[in-house]
């Protein structure tokens, strides 16, 4: 998306949006992988 706003010249806003909302979702599937090996069940779901 960061790459289109270039081209076009348009606003860099919703990008970055969706990199925040993929950091935080990446963030969240790393903690629950990690709690569901330890606990042994499904603590966070995936």
């Amino acid at each position: 998306m960061l790459a289109y706003a270039d081209l076009t010249g348009g606003s860099k806003t919703l990008a970055g949006y969706e990199g925040i909302f993929c950091g935080l979702s990446a963030c969240y599937a790393a903690i629950a992988q990690v709690l569901n090996e330890i606990y042994g069940r499904a603590v966070l779901p995936l």
